[in-house]
């Protein structure tokens, strides 16, 4: 299908040297906007990205990084550092489910200040420049007696723009763990207990039907429309009505994330939000303690929100019933594919064949909310459900 994307424009990772997890799918598929013949119009690069890693026998961490603002920096850092920061130095050290959170935690506020630490020479000349510039002007008074500052003060600004997602999950030791910043999202998709002995297939994986695969998020969604982030929002001084409304925080629309300067060290200078009394987008992660891994478990994914909203858009669903049709279809697909990759690109192109359907069907509300996709990031886990036959690997 034209909407995958098989690879992207990133420069090779480390982590392309790791060992893959080989009971996992991957898919991708880059943002556009749909013209009426259907075609897609790309409106800027890939800024996802995603990890399926093999630690050792016991021990494999999946994520996904929904970069934002024109720029995969932070998602590619946040690719590149959570599997030295987590796997090579804090785990090893974990002796119990505790310290494991707290080495999930550690993490992200490790990844995040290592981000900023890689903008320190930017932000020093940014400084520099704002030092310089004449006080009192406004934008055009400034372009006009300070044209070269104001170009270089421009290039300074975009490279320290773009901040990501993240969402993990970590599998050790036959424990299932989550963390997450943002609204990417970690499934897990799960059979009816009281159904499994009618469902066991001879080789021993499950294969339910439709209605008895259920789904729950192991991440919480930090953005506008929860409440516990907008009490935390409103307790540092920011109008809580205004962002429910606006669905943003100053210029973003999540309320978590890892980068994003301008709602960070530089929030001060953001009308919007200058009056908070610390940083309003914080990299404090949301931490799903251990799940040990159950019979009944089938699968898990994680998404960016590009996945999820476009079965929202196309269906008109609420979040959760969005989450359990993702995890039908991925059912469905697994047991008709011939493997588990190729179910897991199935499934996103069959999202996206019904989210343009939706906006070519002649339907003028579906028309104005399906007109876009953004970028979409799918990896698929598999625990206990029926893999496609010519494909059961080992774990």
């Amino acid at each position: 299908s034209s909407t995958m994307v098989h690879g992207t424009n990133r420069s090779t990772s480390w982590t392309d040297d790791l060992p893959k997890c080989n009971m996992t799918g991957s898919a991708m598929a880059r943002n556009g906007r749909y013209k009426p013949d259907g075609k897609v119009d790309f409106e800027h690069d890939f800024e996802d990205r995603h990890l399926c890693v093999r630690y050792n026998a016991g021990t494999f961490l999946y994520g996904v990084f929904d970069g934002h603002d024109g720029s995969a920096r932070a998602a590619e850092y946040a690719q590149d550092k959570f599997p030295a920061d987590l796997l090579y130095e804090r785990l090893p050290k974990a002796q119990c489910e505790r310290d494991l959170c707290d080495a999930l935690r550690l993490s992200f506020l490790a990844v995040e200040g290592g981000f900023f630490a890689s903008l320190d020479a930017t932000l020093a000349r940014r400084a520099n420049i704002h030092g310089q510039l004449p006080p009192g002007l406004n934008d055009y008074q400034l372009y006009e007696q300070a044209p070269g500052l104001i170009t270089e003060l421009q290039a300074v600004n975009e490279a320290i723009t773009g901040g990501t997602t993240a969402a993990l999950a970590l599998l050790h030791n036959n424990s299932l763990f989550a963390a997450n910043v943002g609204d990417s999202r970690v499934i897990l998709a799960t059979c009816a207990n009281s159904v499994l002995p009618m469902i066991r297939q001879a080789s021993g994986g499950l294969a339910p039907a439709q209605d008895l695969v259920e789904a729950h998020q192991l991440t919480v969604d930090h953005d506008a429309s929860n409440e516990s982030e907008l009490d935390r929002l409103s307790s540092i001084g920011l109008d809580r009505d205004r962002i429910r409304r606006s669905g943003r925080v100053g210029s973003h629309e999540n309320t978590r994330s890892i980068g994003d300067y301008s709602m960070k060290g530089g929030y001060k200078e953001f009308e919007e939000v200058r009056q908070a009394l610390s940083e309003p987008v914080i990299a404090e992660p949301f931490i799903q303690h251990a799940l040990p891994v159950q019979s009944n478990w089938l699968f898990m994914f994680l998404m960016s929100d590009g996945v999820y909203k476009a079965v929202e858009e196309s269906h008109g669903l609420p979040a959760p019933m969005a989450n359990v049709y993702i995890a039908q279809i991925i059912s469905h697909l697994l047991l008709s594919s011939t493997s588990i990759q190729a179910a897991t690109e199935g499934a996103l192109n069959y999202i996206l064949t019904d989210h343009l359907k939706a906006f070519l069907s002649g339907n003028a509300d579906k028309k104005v909310k399906c007109r876009k996709r953004d970028d979409c990031t799918l990896v698929v886990r598999c625990f206990h459900h029926a893999v496609p036959a010519q494909h059961s690997p080992q774990p």
